[in-house]
Parts: C-alpha cells; sequence; structure tokens
C-alpha cells in the first residue's frame, strides 16, 4: 500500500507530499491542472525514464519518494535475495540531478533501476486507458487467465525446464554444427596424425642425442688423429710429458729432505704424473671407442631429415613441438568421437525434457480450461453492474503443434456488447469505454482471490456517463474494501465514491505557475463535486446534488 508520496522540482510541482487512504483515493481537476504530472512522477519511482526538460527548476535535482507499506506482500525472499534491509515500510527514493545522472534507493540502500522497476511492480499496479490495449495482446490475455486460475506456480516450473529444454537444444544443435565442420577435415586430421605416429616421435630429446651422435660419425678421422696426437704426446713420443714428469720428480726426491717445500713440490709432482696418468687412459679408451660407422650415420641423418621436414611442414620449432602437435592432433580427434558420444546423450536428455515439458503443459492447460468458464460468468457478472447487462466475454484455446514459452495454448478472447451477436476479438469491437470496464472487472476478479498491490486507475471511466459511471464507482468502491485504489477520474459520480477526495489545481498567486495538491474535506469533498457536476462556481441545486449524489454512493 502507498502511505505517502513525495515529489520535488518535477514539472509544475516545487514541492508536494501527498498521504494516502488504504481504500479508495480520488484523483481530481481540471484538464491542464496537473493530474498527469502525478503520475509522471510516480512513474519514476516505478523505474521509468525521465526527460530533464520536465524540471521545474533546471538548476536543482528531483526528487521523488514512496512510503509503502508492504507488511503483508510476502517480500522479505526478494529483500534477502537483493541484499536488502527489509521493513515493514519500505522507502523507495529517486533522486536525478540536474545534469541527468540518476540515483534510486530502497530503504537507503541504492539500487539498479533492475532491481528498482522489480520491486515496484510488486508494489503497484498502473493501468492507464492506453494500458488497456494490453488486452488485444494474446500473452496477456493468457498471463490473465493464469493468474486467475492460480497457474503461476506450475507455469514456473513448465518455464523451468522450457528452458532447460531450449538450452540443450541449442547445445545440441552446436555441437552438431562444430562436429560437421571437425569431421568435414577428419581425412587431413588423420593424415597428418598417421604421418605423426610413423615417425614414432616419443623422446623430446632425441633430435638432440642424434645431432650430438651424428657429428661424431661424420669427424671420426678429426677425433681420431686429435686423441692419437694427444697420447703420444702425453706417453707414447720418444719425449713424452709422462717422462719428463717422471724424470723431473726423480729429481725433486734427491734434495726433498733438505726442505719442506721441496718435499710438497715433490709430492705435487707425484700427483701430476698419477692424474696425467689417469686423463691418458681415459684418451686411449676413447681411441678404442672411435670407429667409422657410414651405415649408422646414414640411419641418423634419415631420422634427423624426418623431425626437420615434419618441423618445417607444421611451423614449429623443434622436435618437443612437434610432440605437443602430435598430442592435440590425437585430442581433437577423441573430441570428435567424444562429440558424438555427447550428442547422443543431449539427444536423450532432449526426449526426456520433452516428455516433462508436455506434461506439465498439459496440466496448465487443463487449469487453463477449467477456470476459463468462471472468468466468462464473473467477467459476465461485473460488466453487467456497470451497465453492460448483455455484454459477454468469451474464451477460446487453440491447441499449439509445439510446445511454445507459455505452453500448448493459444488463447483468443472474444467480446460482444449485445445480446444474441456472436463473440469477435477484442479489437475488433470493443470501444474504449468498454475495454475500460472490462479491464476494471477483471482486475477485480483477480482481487477477489489474489493478493495485489496498490491499483492505480487513469481515467477508467473514459467513454463512460450518467448511471453508467455510478455503476463503475461501485465496482471501485467494491474493489476498494480489499485493496488500494488510487483512481484519476473526470466523472462526480466516480469521485463521490471517494474515501480521500485530491485535489489538484494550479497556483500563480506568486507569479509563477505552479501545480499543487490539496486533499479535500467533506464540505470541500462535496463542493467539488458540485463543480464537476456544473461548473464553476456551482449553484445551490448543484450543491444539493452534489450532497445527494455522495450520499447516494457512501450508502
Amino acid at each position: 500500500m502507498l502511505e505517502k508520496l513525495y515529489i520535488r522540482n518535477y514539472a509544475l510541482i516545487a514541492e508536494q507530499e501527498m498521504e494516502f487512504s488504504p481504500s479508495l483515493n480520488v484523483i481530481t481537476g481540471e484538464t491542464g491542472a496537473g493530474k498527469s504530472i502525478l503520475l509522471g512522477a510516480l512513474g519514476l519511482i516505478l523505474g521509468n525514464r525521465t526527460n530533464l526538460k520536465l524540471f521545474k527548476d533546471s538548476g536543482k535535482k528531483c526528487v521523488v519518494e514512496g512510503v509503502f507499506d508492504i507488511e503483508n506482500l510476502n517480500l522479505n525472499a526478494f529483500f534477502e535475495t537483493h541484499d536488502l534491509d527489509f521493513d515493514k515500510e519500505c522507502i523507495v527514493r529517486r533522486e536525478i540531478s540536474a545534469s541527468g545522472k540518476s540515483r534510486a534507493f530502497v530503504n537507503d540502500t541504492p539500487v539498479g533501476l533492475n532491481t528498482l522497476k522489480l520491486l515496484t511492480n510488486q508494489l503497484v499496479n498502473l493501468t492507464a486507458q492506453h494500458e488497456n490495449l494490453f488486452l488485444f495482446d494474446k500473452a496477456f490475455q493468457l498471463n490473465l487467465i493464469d493468474v486467475m486460475g492460480a497457474n503461476e506456480a506450475h507455469l514456473a516450473s513448465y518455464k523451468n525446464i522450457y528452458n532447460e529444454y531450449k538450452k540443450t537444444a541449442q547445445e545440441l544443435s552446436d555441437l552438431k554444427g562444430h562436429l560437421s565442420k571437425q569431421k568435414a577435415e577428419l581425412d587431413y586430421l588423420n593424415f597428418q596424425l598417421n604421418e605423426l605416429e610413423k615417425a614414432e616421435l616419443s623422446n623430446p630429446n632425441e633430435q638432440k642425442i642424434i645431432e650430438e651422435e651424428l657429428g661424431q660419425l661424420n669427424n671420426v678421422e678429426v677425433i681420431k688423429q686429435t686423441l692419437t696426437d694427444s697420447s703420444q704426446l702425453l706417453m707414447d713420443g720418444d719425449y713424452n710429458v709422462l717422462q719428463l714428469l717422471t724424470e723431473a720428480k726423480n729429481a725433486f726426491d734427491r734434495i726433498a729432505d733438505f726442505k719442506p717445500e721441496y718435499a710438497k713440490l715433490c709430492e705435487r709432482l707425484g700427483s701430476a704424473y698419477y692424474e696425467l696418468q689417469d686423463l691418458q687412459d681415459e684418451i686411449a679408451s676413447n681411441l678404442e671407442m672411435v670407429e667409422d660407422n657410414p651405415e649408422r650415420a646414414f640411419e641418423l641423418q634419415e631420422r634427423l631429415d624426418t623431425f626437420v621436414r615434419l618441423q618445417n611442414k607444421h611451423n614449429v620449432a623443434d622436435l618437443p613441438a612437434l610432440i605437443e602437435l602430435q598430442e592435440a592432433l590425437l585430442s581433437q580427434k577423441n573430441g570428435i568421437s567424444q562429440g558424438d558420444n555427447r550428442i547422443a546423450e543431449l539427444e536423450k536428455k532432449l526426449i526426456g525434457l520433452k516428455e516433462k515439458m508436455f506434461l506439465k503443459a498439459e496440466q496448465i492447460s487443463k487449469n487453463r480450461q477449467k477456470i476459463a468458464p468462471k472468468i466468462e460468468k464473473d467477467a459476465k457478472v461485473y460488466l453487467g453492474k456497470m451497465g453492460m447487462e448483455n455484454a459477454a466475454l468469451s474464451i477460446e484455446f487453440n491447441r499449439l503443434a509445439h510446445c511454445g514459452v507459455n505452453g500448448i495454448d493459444e488463447v483468443e478472447w472474444l467480446f460482444t456488447a449485445n445480446k444474441g451477436s456472436k463473440g469477435v476479438e477484442l479489437r475488433k469491437v470493443a470501444s474504449g469505454g468498454e475495454l475500460s470496464r472490462l479491464m476494471l472487472s477483471l482486475q477485480s476478479i483477480i482481487a477477489d482471490s489474489v493478493a495485489m498491490p496498490t491499483l492505480i486507475f487513469d481515467e477508467i471511466d473514459t467513454g463512460i456517463s450518467g448511471e453508467v459511471s455510478k455503476k463503475v464507482g461501485r465496482v471501485l468502491k467494491r474493489l476498494a474494501q480489499k485493496h488500494q485504489i488510487i483512481c484519476i477520474t473526470h466523472l462526480p459520480q466516480i469521485a463521490s465514491c471517494a474515501n480521500h477526495h485530491f485535489l489538484v489545481y494550479k497556483d500563480d498567486e506568486t507569479g509563477v505557475t505552479q501545480t499543487s495538491v490539496k486533499v479535500l474535506n467533506n464540505e470541500e469533498h462535496i463542493y467539488e463535486i458540485g463543480q464537476m457536476l456544473d461548473g464553476k462556481p456551482p449553484g445551490q441545486a448543484a450543491l444539493d446534488n452534489a450532497r445527494n449524489l455522495v450520499g447516494e454512493m457512501r450508502g
């Protein structure tokens, strides 16, 4: 329930605060006084876009704030989900700076416009004259049936299944397309893989090992000559190093006792001799292993040529990269095989989801068809209460070939205002006044069984007058017994039903025109009804008529 509405610096409103009744609130005023301005301001906290041209003072920010009683609207989960502080009194505020920057708050916590809309859509239901055209929309018609038939929980469950089905179907389609492209290249993929597998690539260091061994085989003569020459210098020549070193050590042996330093030098000569002897043995050992093997060299060269050819072909730098490529190609091939398995899994999953979806859709369809006659009957009753005794609404269902987002039903609402006439599509027969009364009838039917937010009707009385307007007023009054109603009207018959009457007027006493709103007391209420009946100023007869009308409509 909307308890208060505060507006500052919007259109012709400098600053205004309104406190609403929990039942029927009526807003009246002359054409152009600014009734639509109130709805525009309210639209800001409903998440609507703003127009900086509507600022009364372009140098100041615009502020609109609504205070709502949400104690009985079961919104605790919403506040928890969006990390908002819950209180039975919820304050929704929208601030728009002179530069156009917009900020929204719920209980002083900043929120985005999407969150603001999600919340206020559950607080306020605005039915403006042009919104009656939603009755033409088949999705809107189906939604109303689901609301009236308490089908929403079933529909939410169905949509979860439907969305999962669509998601799975899209995944299957994408996977099939992807695999189709891969399979088109499968022959070339296998050719590449077979060529690499034939090369038996396993050791990433093999190329380096081959290059090292091949370097030795290709330089056997040089290596053998070098080792032979080194061996002769160390031991085999007439004047070899080991022989000379032996002579030097023998000479120091003779003087080693004369001085400690000579003994150390002698010891070092001995160590050098043994080290060179060991070196000589290693050189001899290496010399024995050196052999000319052209067959082995040819074999290794072929292996090396294979590596180089494959590296050049696949544009990679070395053998490890070539092995990595082979693993990637193998993974790709395995992926194609696994993709076929995944396709089979998804196809099986789709069959299951489709069965569940159709079962749920059938249940929803039965619920809709079960509630439809009651909606037709109740609509006829309410339309009769509003001067359309011969009007009738009929609901026809057509079964879709495939499940859609709202099930397997397509709905058609047929309407006639005259007895004995065949119902036709709403857009082809209903006038503005008829649509307004039909919308009010449907809102009343919903309100009989479903908790609803604040209902705002903007000129619901379009196209009606006289006795019919009294009947519409009584329906609004009955609806307001369970729900808060805010109704903008130009008809005295509807205004006379008000529990709370707001008058919107223009004030230019300060030299600047601005829109103001005042709450009328009982005498002011009657006086305003008199003006609506007779014009300014109302005569005594008009005031008497107004008093009688108020008494009649309140009785």
